[in-house]
């Protein structure tokens, strides 16, 4: 059962102190992070300060991201409570989503991609995608100790030398 709450409470929740003191934590944590924070709560009351992060279901229903410091209440050698604070990441939780959702649509225009995709670094093939692959006849696991310039026409070697040192130079080629 909850016995104080800041006032605070309501930026993050919508629910008044009043409105959460005297009710149980659990009533306002995401379904599916239940037992996820019963268990934390019963490693806190066994005496381990913890940080975590769940989701907790506001006032009008919407859904935002917490992350919890929580340590147990000593009062004469016996653990009586748990004490807490909450921090709204709500916001980084939706930017570490959308940044996911990116890299997967990323990842998937790369792999299926017909032309050949590579990145060199030192002069070492260091990725490469299932088109520069089949072209090159060879995984990247197999290749990546040779030198992307053996790959290269010897009639197209300078050339493409020396647009790679100018790249690296930081020059913008077409």
């Amino acid at each position: 059962e909850v016995t104080y709450v800041s006032p605070n409470i309501v930026r993050l929740s919508g629910y008044t102190p009043d409105e959460v003191v005297g009710k149980n934590f659990v009533e306002f944590v995401h379904p599916d992070d239940l037992q996820d924070r019963m268990d934390q709560f019963i490693k806190t009351l066994e005496g381990l300060e913890q940080a975590t992060e769940y989701r907790l279901v506001t006032k009008t229903g919407k859904i935002k991201w917490a992350r919890t410091s929580a340590r147990p209440i000593i009062k004469n050698d016996q653990i009586t409570g748990v004490q807490g604070i909450l921090v709204d990441i709500t916001e980084r939780k939706e930017i570490e989503e959308a940044l996911r959702r990116s890299e997967e649509q990323y990842r998937i225009v790369i792999e299926h991609a017909n032309d050949a995709i590579f990145v060199v670094q030192d002069q070492r093939i260091k990725f490469m995608n299932p088109s520069a692959s089949e072209i090159l006849g060879d995984t990247c696991d197999n290749i990546s100790d040779r030198s992307f310039i053996e790959f290269v026409h010897p009639d197209d070697r300078p050339m493409i030398q020396d647009r790679y040192k100018r790249r690296i130079r930081g020059e913008k080629l077409s």
